[in-house]
């Protein structure tokens, strides 16, 4: 059981040491004055009862001589004047009793011997025996015993007295104490106060108070020392912890630790995605409890050889489908304390599926390289930065014609050695390797010339890696063959073009009397035409009224021939002048020249009830009077073909689609039947009969000749009575036909 002194307060243990110091110090003072006085007041009565035996003896030696019993009675009765004596007696020589004396109201009586000379207390009185001398001879013994009652009175007093100083000694020091305490016990408050927080809360930043100079000061500056270099610890310790702890947490790695009873003792967050639950529901299981019962067996078994061995182990785990069925590159080692024990094993797994896919295709890309290197026609020749060889393909080494060994020692400087033997130039070919070399930013293409006649394309590239150029590859192709190739065409194109020359002048020449022909054809056709012509209209003029009827229809027949012939031979030399006339390109405004045709056809027929729908801002490039030509005839057409409709409606616009501009001339005519769309450009084919609608069936042919000059192409597409439209393009490419801005 504790003492009850050592649960008390510093403070009160204080004020208790000084006023129990005190208070001794008081009670011995105290007692050393008691003792001293009881010693003097015994030697004062000793004294004082030795002197009134001496006096008592003197007045009772007489008495002793006479042996006067009654005298000596008289003698002691004197002492009944002081009231401390109880009892006396004066004895004979022999030690008999000659008288005694009692204090009145004691039964007491003197003792019947007197004993030995001297003094002694006993029961709280003082006895005192004397002998009575004459001279040398001894008369008898004087026998006084006093009461200290005196003595004891005194004493009452004097530890009265003490006990009120000591009361008031301890007052006073109980008063100093609780003072003077603070003095000491503030600090140690303050400082027993700093400790408890510190204890309480873990702050180190707490201070204690530093007083004074003296020892409780030079230990609060230690102590507040102490605490700078705990707490410089301690946020070592936190910043590393937290450093540690976010290290795992924001490690890239799976990281897990277990005890030796195979129970998680923690674990980062990536293990909790990668099982797809909390920590709380995974720390204190073992991997029993939360993998598959294989995966979970040969988990267990390598923590147990880790634990075993101490050792880390690393290894690759396919972990199953619930972790994601991805691999792992796992590294285990045993958790020491610091007596150096084995407490657990600590695991960090860092995902490499994508890795091992990653080295697969590079070993899929590295296979595919190999094959499309060796299976390339050119020769394939990979350097260093260094210039050492790095890889070639066994095109090049054939072509090249080097030595294995050369090959095989990589030494670029040897290869290139062998290689200026065999050329024509080799000094060119070895100032253009050491230039790029020197640049290696640089790409090259030359041509090699051997001395038998081999040539060879030389074409060079950097490597380039992160950006930065880390080799060279040099492809060689044999072009031997394909110049051999181009001089024998350079040779046929240079007969050809001899040929086509003289052919183009033959042509020209042949034109030329064409031209010449389809003139004099059309003068010497147009000549007996216009006699015929002539001739049956002065015989209708002159004869007529002598001709019946038969007759002069056969004339007006004649005539209608005439000049449909002479129709005929205007279309035919227009159709021989598309062809032959020289083109100009430029920009053509084709809504404005669709207008001037439309304008100019309802001249010819202003009794004509026709609407014609023109898109605004139709632009294209062509020659001028040719395209004319060809909205002409579309135009014409489409007016021709609608002079049986009420209401004639014709468009002329643009359709964009598939990449190509269109253009078209859409009617609400006759139509006619689309399975004879082909025919419809072929001269002299017609779909209608020329009393229904007149024409040469040459006018469709004309546009098909132009539109193919332009680069274009024309097509139709009609139903029987529901009108018809004709569509034509007039450059390949859609963005020369536009709207003008």
């Amino acid at each position: 059981m504790a003492n009850p002194i050592e649960r008390l307060s510093i403070q009160r243990k204080l004020t208790l040491m000084m006023t129990l110091t005190s208070a001794l110090a008081v009670t011995l003072a105290c007692g050393a004055f008691l003792a001293y006085r009881v010693a003097s007041f015994r030697r004062l009565m000793v004294r004082t009862l030795t002197t009134r035996e001496r006096i008592v003896g003197t007045d009772a030696a007489s008495a002793l001589r006479s042996k006067n019993a009654s005298a000596a009675g008289r003698v002691l009765a004197a002492l009944a004047q002081d009231p401390d004596v109880v009892l006396a007696g004066i004895y004979r020589a022999d030690g008999s009793l000659l008288a005694s004396y009692a204090r009145r109201g004691t039964a007491e009586r003197p003792p019947p011997r007197p004993g030995s000379d001297g003094h002694r207390f006993a029961r709280r009185r003082l006895r005192r025996t004397q002998g009575i001398f004459l001279g040398p001879a001894r008369l008898g013994t004087i026998f006084i015993e006093e009461d200290l009652r005196e003595m004891r009175r005194e004493l009452w007093f004097f530890l009265a007295i003490s006990a009120a100083i000591l009361l008031a000694a301890c007052a006073a020091a109980f008063t100093l104490a609780m003072r003077f305490q603070r003095l000491v016990s503030k600090p140690i408050l303050e400082l027993t106060a700093a400790v408890r927080s510190i204890s309480s809360n873990g702050d180190y930043s707490i201070r204690a108070p530093k007083g004074g100079a003296d020892e409780l000061g030079q230990l609060a500056g230690c102590f507040n020392a102490m605490l700078e270099r705990i707490q410089a610890a301690d946020t070592q310790v936190r910043n590393s912890r937290r450093q540690l702890r976010d290290v795992i947490e924001f490690s890239p790695a799976v990281i897990f630790a277990k005890g030796t009873d195979g129970r998680f003792l923690f674990v980062n967050r990536n293990y909790e995605t990668l099982l797809q639950v909390s920590r709380q529901e995974i720390v204190g299981r073992t991997s029993a409890d939360v993998w598959p019962a294989e995966f979970a067996q040969a988990v267990s078994a390598r923590d147990l050889l880790v634990l075993e061995t101490g050792e880390p182990l690393t290894v690759e785990e396919t972990v199953p489908p619930r972790g994601g069925g991805r691999t792992y590159l796992t590294v285990r080692f045993p958790l020491r304390d610091e007596a150096g024990n084995r407490y657990g094993v600590c695991g960090m797994a860092l995902d490499i599926t994508e890795r091992k896919r990653a080295e697969a295709e590079r070993q899929r890309a590295l296979s595919l390289l190999q094959a499309t290197l060796e299976s390339t026609a050119d020769g394939i020749l990979v350097v260093d930065s260094a210039g050492r060889i790095a890889s070639y393909n066994r095109k090049f080494a054939r072509m090249w014609r080097i030595p294995r060994d050369i090959l095989r020692s990589r030494d670029d400087a040897r290869a290139l050695s062998w290689v200026g033997e065999q050329l024509k130039e080799p000094s060119a070919f070895l100032s253009k390797v050491r230039e790029l070399y020197a640049r290696p930013e640089d790409e090259s293409f030359d041509l090699l010339e051997f001395k038998d006649g081999r040539i060879f394309e030389r074409f060079s590239k950097p490597q380039r890696l992160a950006g930065e150029s880390v080799g060279r590859v040099w492809s060689f192709r044999d072009v031997t063959q394909q110049h051999r190739a181009e001089a024998e065409i350079r040779r046929l194109n240079a007969d050809l073009e001899r040929r086509v020359a003289d052919r183009t002048a033959q042509l020209r020449a042949a034109n030329a009397e064409l031209e010449s022909f389809s003139y004099s054809t059309s003068h010497d056709l147009r000549g007996p035409l216009r006699s015929i012509d002539g001739f049956s209209s002065i015989v209708l003029e002159d004869y007529g009224d002598k001709l019946d009827d038969s007759g002069r229809s056969l004339l007006g027949r004649i005539r209608q021939a005439t000049h449909r012939m002479g129709d005929i031979i205007d279309d035919m030399l227009s159709l021989s002048r598309v062809a032959r006339c020289e083109m100009r390109r430029e920009e053509i405004d084709l809504s404005g020249m669709a207008r001037s045709v439309a304008a100019e056809l309802q001249r010819q027929e202003p009794g004509r009830k026709a609407v014609f729908s023109i898109q605004d801002g139709l632009v294209a490039r062509g020659d001028p009077n040719l395209v004319r030509s060809v909205l002409e005839n579309l135009l014409g057409n489409a007016w021709k073909y609608t002079s049986k409709k009420p209401q004639a409606r014709i468009e002329f616009g643009l359709e964009a689609g598939d990449g190509q501009t269109t253009y078209f001339v859409r009617d609400n005519g006759a139509g006619f039947d689309p399975a004879y769309a082909s025919q419809l450009f072929k001269p002299f084919a017609r779909l209608h009969s020329s009393e229904e609608f007149p024409g040469t069936g040459i006018g469709l042919t004309i546009v098909s000749r132009i539109i193919a000059r332009h680069g274009g192409r024309v097509w139709a597409d009609a139903r029987p009575g529901e009108g018809a439209v004709f569509r034509f393009t007039l450059e390949s490419d859609p963005d020369q036909a536009r709207r003008p801005s």
